[in-house]
């Protein structure tokens, strides 16, 4: 019998055999796949801090490889304009904003100052500004 080459399934051929506890590894290999495959999806309501503060540490219970975050999901009179996404692969200077954590991931800002000298663009990244609402999700 041939394996899928992901997960190790079972491919049948015409000649096999096909008995339950092939079956059942199979389902066993599903089942587990999906309880590692982890994800999170909700909102956080930005605090103000600043990164060089500590930022605002959104808890999820496991460290993400993958979040995105954006504003307007919620609210549909509302533009989604700053999309967000990141994953372990981190981008230059994205520790001034964002980082992942061992238990979820943390948000803050930054100074025009410190983007302009990482991106040399005009503009603070912000993921945490006071009383807005953000949507993210994020992948385990």
């Amino acid at each position: 019998m041939k394996k899928t080459d992901n997960y190790s399934l079972p491919q049948w051929e015409k000649q096999d055999f096909i008995k339950m506890e092939d079956f059942n590894d199979a389902f066993g290999s599903i089942e587990q796949a999906l309880t590692n495959m982890r994800t999170a999806a909700d909102t956080y309501t930005g605090n103000g801090a600043m990164m060089a503060d500590g930022g605002q540490e959104i808890a999820l219970g496991f460290k993400p490889k993958f979040v995105i975050i954006t504003r307007g999901w919620l609210d549909p009179t509302f533009n989604p304009r700053g999309f967000y996404v990141t994953g372990e692969a981190a981008v230059e200077g994205q520790e001034l904003y964002f980082q992942l954590t061992d238990n979820g991931f943390r948000v803050g800002g930054t100074t025009e100052a410190l983007v302009d000298q990482v991106y040399n663009v005009n503009f603070p990244m912000e993921l945490n500004t006071a009383n807005l609402t953000y949507s993210y999700i994020a992948f385990r």
